[in-house]
């Protein structure tokens, strides 16, 4: 039997995943979650083996909870909840341990089977998920450019310059229709490459490259 944990803090949404996934007999609802906190709250009790994860969530999202639980739990899989698409959302899941990234709409009975999949080590996407991945790094390796041997992309590259203008990741994710938490681990990503200690050292190494 698996045992399932449901964290969404769409309660209709979360009841019918309950009552769906309830209704065979290969699986066991072991908890449920409204936001991160009772995520962290209860994972540990519950124990377990799969966790169905929004990732907008109240509190931490749904990535920045995988990047707490994956390391704690290695083992337990960690199957995405979305209602949208985005290429560095999804790549930023799979650099972090997901398991699977699905939508929301997903077929009910197809969800059952994928579950399953999942569950016996496999990594399950959904191929127009796959499409904006593929696609999204065709595009950033068409437009990779180099500062002092730095691999800079064009969303690297917008990012940089709302930095130098002062901008919080809060507002470059709106800016950018990301989640701020996308945002956080970008920027982060972008300091550590360019060898920047904060966002001054940053905005400096953009005026010497000329990218602003």
């Amino acid at each position: 039997m698996i045992r399932i944990f449901i964290a969404d803090d769409q309660l209709l949404f979360r009841n019918m995943l309950c009552r769906l996934i309830g209704e065979d007999k290969d699986y066991l609802i072991v908890g449920e979650a409204s936001n991160s906190e009772e995520v962290f709250e209860n994972i540990g009790s519950a124990s377990p083996d799969m966790i169905l994860l929004d990732i907008r969530m109240p509190g931490k999202n749904g990535i920045e909870i995988l990047k707490e639980i994956k390391p704690i739990y290695p083992k337990m899989k960690i199957v995405m909840l979305t209602s949208f698409e985005d290429y560095l959302t999804i790549k930023e899941a799979l650099n972090l341990g997901a398991d699977g990234y699905l939508t929301k709409n997903t077929d009910p009975d197809l969800l059952m089977v994928i579950l399953k999949c999942i569950a016996h080590d496999f990594f399950v996407m959904e191929k127009t998920m796959h499409e904006i991945l593929y696609r999204s790094y065709k595009i950033s390796k068409e437009n990779s450019y180099r500062y002092e041997g730095i691999n800079l992309d064009k969303n690297d590259i917008n990012i940089v310059k709302m930095i130098a203008k002062g901008m919080t990741n809060k507002e470059i994710g709106i800016a950018l229709n990301y989640t701020e938490g996308t945002i956080k681990n970008k920027v982060s990503s972008i300091l550590s490459r360019t060898n920047s200690v904060d966002r001054t050292q940053l905005t400096l190494f953009a005026l010497k490259n000329n990218i602003i």
